[in-house]
């Protein structure tokens, strides 16, 4: 059985090449969606313990050989204070942009989210942590996964020159077997019926259809007001059950400092740079 490598000292590489373009005739402020919320990516090695002078002098100048590859860290940056400066809603930019920022944002500017307009503060930039992707080698490491997360808001302000208030990450479900309420699944039948039939009338783009006398039960079904809190539930639902959470990923990111907003599932550090 061959033994796992282990490590002293980790190097992290920034993995995102920007690019601009500028007009020769006149200057125009970059747009918020490229500017105040954007993508970074970045890979973690491990340095062996016995390295040569060259060999360290070639991984100062980027040369990663004689490093063994073991997470890559993908995430956001949303800068709110820009954001609101410039007259944006942070919440719209986030939603033209990615469906998991929509939602951590709409957790955070909820009425007991700490960027809410009442007693908390909009003006804080937040990075939502996407995903940390172990090699295969170390998955199960979760020594130096921890470390890494330990290190994250140091590793940002390093590569992005950013210091956010706020530091985030959804943990995916885990797969389970959830018994679907029967009842439910009738409305939601009687829901897609009544859809295809909308969508039939509002798309006929001109075609001549056979005309049909016959009418679905769902297309004139009339929902309660309880049926329809049941087919649309409200943002107060959790977004999946506590028994399909991964409760050591949500164990670990608590270790550190991270907290559940409410039933969001949306786990929140707040950090002080000073």
């Amino acid at each position: 059985m061959t033994r796992k490598k282990t490590f002293e000292k980790f190097y992290a590489v920034n993995q995102c090449e920007e690019q601009a373009v500028f007009s020769l005739k006149k200057r125009e402020e970059a747009d918020a969606h490229d500017t105040c919320v954007f993508y970074h990516q970045f890979a973690v090695y491990g340095i062996p313990k016995k390295m040569t002078f060259e060999e360290e002098n070639r991984m100062y100048m980027g040369n990663t050989e004689r490093l063994t590859k073991i997470a890559d860290v993908r995430g956001s940056v949303i800068l709110c204070k820009e954001l609101i400066r410039r007259g944006e809603d942070p919440w719209l930019i986030c939603d033209d942009q990615d469906g998991n920022l929509s939602y951590a944002m709409t957790v955070l500017t909820a009425p007991e989210g700490p960027l809410n307009e009442e007693d908390g503060d909009p003006y804080q930039d937040v990075y939502y942590l996407d995903e940390i992707t172990m090699v295969e080698d170390f998955r199960e490491d979760r020594v130096i996964r921890e470390r890494i997360l330990q290190e994250l808001t140091n590793l940002i302000f390093r590569f992005l020159h950013v210091a956010p208030e706020l530091f985030v990450h959804y943990p995916n479900p885990n797969q389970i077997e959830v018994e679907k309420d029967e009842r439910l699944e009738i409305l939601e039948n009687l829901n897609n019926q009544r859809l295809r039939a909308a969508i039939d009338q509002l798309f006929d783009f001109g075609e001549e259809k056979e005309k049909s006398n016959i009418v679905s039960y769902g297309e004139k079904y009339q929902f309660s007001e309880e049926e329809l809190a049941l087919l649309y539930p409200d943002d107060s639902t959790p977004p999946y059950p506590e028994e399909a959470k991964n409760k050591e990923e949500f164990e670990l990111f608590k270790s550190i400092g991270y907290q559940e907003l409410g039933d969001s599932r949306l786990l929140c550090m707040e950090v002080d740079f000073i």
